[in-house]
């Protein structure tokens, strides 16, 4: 069951993004109102105004793929349901990618795709060989 005060997916994404962006450039966020009372478009509008979508970008094409089926699919991309702990809390989302010479799959809404995850995390051991010629 969803909890009301529960922070969205997506805006998690957007704060993480200018939190990584205040890390990297300490003024970035001088000039920002109090993030609680802005909403996600809002928040989306402040990065992309700021010139920071490097940071959204890189999220979106750094996350682990999942085992899970996408729910959006593209007759023009190739899409993988990928996945990132950001704040303690397990992210996925669809990552459109390929399209070819023309394509430009940042451009597919992927934002709107996340959503919270569960998962587990173990440890497998593993034996690899290695071989040499004498």
């Amino acid at each position: 069951m969803k909890n009301e005060n529960e922070i969205s997916p997506v805006r998690l994404l957007l704060l993480h993004v200018i939190e990584l962006e205040t890390e990297y450039r300490k003024s970035f966020a001088d000039d920002l109102e109090d993030v609680d009372v802005l909403d996600e478009d809002e928040l989306y509008d402040y990065i992309k105004e700021h010139e920071v979508m490097g940071f959204l970008e890189d999220i979106r094409c750094s996350g682990t793929e999942t085992n899970l089926e996408p729910k959006q699919y593209s007759r023009n991309y190739e899409v993988d349901f990928v996945s990132e702990i950001i704040s303690g809390r397990c992210i996925g989302w669809s990552y459109y990618y390929g399209g070819g010479k023309h394509g430009y799959p940042e451009d597919c809404d992927w934002l709107q795709t996340a959503e919270y995850l569960d998962y587990t995390e173990y440890e497998v051991t593993v034996i690899k060989r290695t071989f040499s010629r004498r």
